[in-house]
C-alpha cells in the first residue's frame, strides 16, 4: 500500500500525470520504447516498511506467490450527511474486473477495468437514484460517462508493494488507482505470526492554499480594493503512518486490522486524519478480497474578519466487496 489517505472529502489524493511515462517498478529496465500513458497514478512517496511487533510462533516469511485469480470486485463510497450519518446506500459503487497477468521474471501483475456504476446518483441496483430528476440526475449522467473505457494495471514485488495506475479512459473521483490502493497490504521481510504488527512511514511536501491579511502599501490595485486578503500558499511536511496488525491466520487467508494516522509539521492549514478497518487478504493477491475502512478528518477553518474559526469533524467508509470469482 502506497501513501494514501490525504484522502480528503473527495476521497482522492490521486496524482495526474497524464502524457507521462509510468515509472519502472525497482529492477525493470526504464525503456522509451516501453512508454505508456498514465492518466492517474496513485501516490507513490518515500516509504519505510518495518516490523513493530513480529507476533507469537509460529513465524513463517509470507510472501504473495502465484497469478492473482480472476474476480469482480465492489468499491463503494459511502459519505457521512451531517445530522443524518452515514448514507445507507454508497454514493458511488464501482464495479471493476481484476485479474492477474503473466510477468516476465519474479513479482506481481494485474489489470483491471471498470464494468458498471451504481450509488445514489446513479441508481442502486435497479432502483432509481435517490437525488433523481434535475440537475442532480445530469451530474449522475456525466459521473456515468466519466467511468466509460476506465482500465489499468498494477505491479510489484512478492512483498505486495503495488504500483496502481490507470491507462485508459477520462480521470475520474473518485479516483479508482487510489481507491483500490486503499486495500493493497503490504508484507514485513521478517517473519510474523498471529499479532505481528508492522508499519508503513511515508513522508512528502505537501502545499497547503489559503488566504492571508494584506501588506498595507501605497499602490493601488483592484484585488487590494475588492479584499483584504490574499492567496497564499505555505508548505508543510506531511507523515503519515500506516500500522497492519495480523489478527488471525487460515492457511493462506490473513485477516489484518489497519490504522493510519496523518500528520503535518512545519506550517499551518493541514487538516490532520485518522482511519481504521478490517480487510482480508489471501496469500494470492495483495488486493484483499474483502475490507472495510473508515476515515475521519479534523477540518479547521481560520478567523478571518468578520468571521470566527470554525472547526468540524468529516468521515468516509470505503468498502471492497469480492462479487464473484475464485
Amino acid at each position: 500500500m502506497t501513501s494514501r489517505l490525504a484522502l480528503a472529502l473527495a476521497l482522492v489524493l490521486g496524482v495526474v500525470v497524464g502524457g507521462c511515462k509510468a515509472k519502472p517498478a525497482e529492477g525493470e529496465a526504464d525503456s522509451s520504447a516501453a512508454a505508456e500513458r498514465v492518466v492517474v497514478a496513485a501516490p507513490l512517496h518515500s516509504q519505510d516498511l518495518g516490523l513493530d511487533t513480529p507476533g507469537a510462533e509460529p513465524r513463517e516469511r509470507l510472501r504473495y506467490a502465484g497469478s492473482a485469480p480472476a474476480r469482480s470486485i465492489s468499491l463503494a463510497t459511502f459519505t457521512e450527511r451531517g445530522r443524518e450519518g452515514m448514507g445507507e446506500q454508497p454514493f458511488v459503487d464501482v464495479r471493476l474486473g481484476w485479474a492477474g497477468t503473466p510477468r516476465a521474471g519474479a513479482g506481481l501483475a494485474m489489470t483491471w477495468s471498470v464494468d458498471d456504476l451504481r450509488g445514489e446518483l446513479v441508481g442502486e441496483f435497479g432502483r432509481e437514484p435517490r437525488l433523481a430528476g434535475g440537475p442532480a440526475q445530469k451530474f449522475g449522467a456525466t459521473l456515468e460517462s466519466m467511468f466509460e473505457d476506465v482500465a489499468g494495471r498494477a505491479e510489484g514485488g512478492a512483498r505486495g508493494r503495488l504500483r496502481v495506475i490507470q491507462n485508459q479512459g477520462l480521470q475520474t473521483t473518485p479516483s479508482v488507482p487510489v481507491q483500490l490502493d486503499l486495500f493493497v497490504v503490504p508484507l514485513p521481510a521478517e517473519a510474523i505470526g498471529v499479532g505481528a504488527s508492522w508499519s508503513a512511514t511515508a513522508s512528502y511536501p505537501l502545499e497547503i492554499p489559503s488566504w492571508r491579511k494584506r501588506e498595507p502599501s501605497d499602490e493601488l490595485s483592484f484585488a487590494a480594493l475588492v479584499s483584504d486578503y490574499e492567496p497564499h500558499s505555505e508548505g508543510v511536511e506531511v507523515t503519515q503512518v500506516e500500522r497492519y496488525t495480523l489478527v488471525a491466520r487460515d492457511g493462506p487467508e490473513l485477516r489484518i486490522a489497519y490504522e493510519l494516522e496523518t500528520e503535518a509539521s512545519g506550517g499551518e492549514g493541514f487538516n490532520p486524519s485518522s482511519a481504521e478497518g478490517e480487510l482480508i487478504v489471501r496469500l494470492d493477491d495483495p488486493l484483499a478480497r474483502a475490507g472495510t475502512i473508515e476515515h475521519h478528518t479534523r477540518i479547521s477553518l481560520p478567523a478571518v474578519e468578520g468571521v470566527e474559526a470554525t472547526a468540524h469533524h468529516s468521515r468516509q467508509r470505503f468498502v471492497l466487496r469480492t462479487l464473484d470469482g475464485s
